[in-house]
C-alpha cells in the first residue's frame, strides 16, 4: 500500500525490513516520552537530524535510546560487519544533528514484531524494531542486532563523520 505514519500501523499490517523482506508487525505501542508536567529533562530530548544526515530525505526526529542502523568502515573493520546498530544519541556528533526539548504531550510509536527487526522509515533511516518476546524475555538468546555501547557508537559515528570529510575533499561541489 506504500509508505504510511508509523501512527497509522496497526497489528496486522506488513512492513519492509533490512533482512527479512515484509514481515507483520505483532503490536504498535504509543506511549508518553515525558509524563512530568512542563518540559522534560534534557536527557529526554529527542535527537533531530536534518535531511541528508545518514540517508534520510526528510527531518528525523528520534528518542536517544532509539536503535539506528549505520553502515561504516570501521564497523566492518572492528566487527567484521559494515552495519552496526547505534543509540540516535550518539548522532549528535554529526553536523546540524541537534537535541530538541520534548513537552508532556510528546508521544513515541513503537512497532513490535514476532522477531526483532530493522525496518526502512518514509524519510530514509534504517530503525530498530524490538521483538514482541522482548516484553517477556523468555529466551536468553542473544538478540540479532545488537546494539553498541555509547561509548563504542560515538567511535563509530566519529570515523562517519572523518568518512564525509574525506569525501567531500575529493568530490568538491561545483
Amino acid at each position: 500500500m506504500g509508505w504510511r505514519a508509523v501512527e497509522g500501523l496497526v497489528a496486522g499490517d506488513m512492513v519492509l525490513t533490512f533482512d527479512n523482506g515484509f514481515r507483520e508487525v505483532t503490536a504498535v505501542e504509543s506511549a508518553k516520552i515525558w509524563t512530568g508536567d512542563g518540559l522534560a529533562p534534557q536527557d529526554h530530548w529527542l535527537v533531530e537530524m536534518p535531511a541528508n544526515t545518514l540517508g534520510n530525505r526528510t527531518t528525523l526526529r528520534l528518542p536517544p535510546q532509539q536503535g539506528v542502523m549505520v553502515e561504516s568502515d570501521a564497523a566492518e573493520l572492528l566487527y567484521g560487519d559494515p552495519f552496526s546498530v547505534i543509540p540516535a544519541l550518539a548522532l549528535e556528533a554529526l553536523p546540524g544533528v541537534s537535541r530538541l526539548p520534548v513537552r508532556a504531550k510528546t508521544r513515541c510509536v513503537t512497532l513490535r514484531f514476532a522477531e526483532e527487526e530493522v525496518v526502512f522509515s518514509r524519510e530514509g533511516g534504517l530503525l530498530h524494531c524490538p521483538s514482541s518476546r522482548d516484553l517477556l524475555d523468555l529466551d536468553g538468546d542473544r538478540p540479532q542486532y545488537e546494539m553498541l555501547p555509547l561509548t563504542l557508537a560515538r567511535d563509530i559515528v566519529e570515523t562517519l563523520t572523518l568518512q564525509e570529510a574525506r569525501a567531500s575533499e575529493l568530490c568538491p561541489v561545483i
